[in-house]
């Protein structure tokens, strides 16, 4: 397959940093800080992110030809079903410890640039 930059076959890859969605969506809603207290990061999330309107948003540009999120889903169960129904991959991301942060960040980028390289055959 070609990937073209026309309009006419554009496609639209969604790559979701769900916990950091979900981070500055409840944030919003509970205040700054508010994820990042003890008690608030490592326990089942209520969900605050709205799947089926981010997914209806994205295919407003186009048909969606990748649609990844990026998390430890350990705590976002609850988000399992709207998301699935959105026909999402979940990407199970653990949690790499204290010193290693951006894991979901560098695993986001490295298939967003898989995706957009040119194709051996271009």
């Amino acid at each position: 397959m070609t990937r073209r930059d026309n309009d006419e076959n554009a496609s639209v890859a969604l790559y979701w940093d769900f916990e950091n969605l979900h981070a500055s969506l409840l944030e919003d809603a509970q205040g700054e800080g508010a994820y990042g207290k003890p008690d608030g990061r490592f326990k089942a999330q209520e969900p605050y992110v709205d799947v089926q309107a981010v997914i209806e948003l994205a295919s407003s540009f186009g048909p969606i030809a990748i649609n990844r999120a990026y998390c430890n889903w350990q705590w976002f169960g609850r988000y399992r079903d709207a998301l699935l129904q959105g026909a999402v991959e979940l990407i199970q991301l653990f949690s790499p410890g204290p010193h290693a942060k951006n894991g979901a960040d560098i695993k986001l980028c490295l298939d967003c640039l898989l995706y957009t390289s040119p194709s051996p055959r271009d």
